[in-house]
């Protein structure tokens, strides 16, 4: 049986990275229960007439690679811009997603350290 995390923590994952790195739209996170092999995706959606970037994970894995899933795509949130810029993108995972992988990690890295700063003084 997978051990899934609390369904606070991911989330607060998300909040964190939202108030790091806000994206173009407000970030809709779920977990679903895919398929092996299906991991997770980012679209842009139509929620109550506004765009949201929904964020959906495969419920069905371990912590770790929930986690591992959900910065992979909320670095492509980071990335979206509007519908023309979009269509001439060349690829998914651009020098643009790099970049926004990379500030995530170390977004997500300072604030382990500064609370552990904290809890420490």
């Amino acid at each position: 049986m997978v051990k899934r995390p609390p369904k606070d923590e991911l989330r607060a994952v998300v909040d964190r990275l939202q108030v790091l790195f806000p994206t173009l739209y407000p970030v809709i996170f779920r977990r679903v229960k895919w398929p092996p092999g299906e991991l997770g995706d980012c679209a842009v959606v139509l929620r109550k007439g506004k765009k949201k970037t929904l964020i959906r994970i495969n419920a069905n894995y371990d912590k770790y690679i929930q986690e591992v899933v959900l910065r992979h795509e909320y670095a492509h949130a980071m990335q979206e811009r509007s519908e023309a810029q979009e269509l001439r993108r060349e690829r998914d995972h651009d020098a643009e997603y790099g970049v926004a992988r990379g500030l995530i990690e170390w977004g997500l890295c300072e604030m382990a350290l500064w609370q552990l700063e904290e809890t420490a003084g």
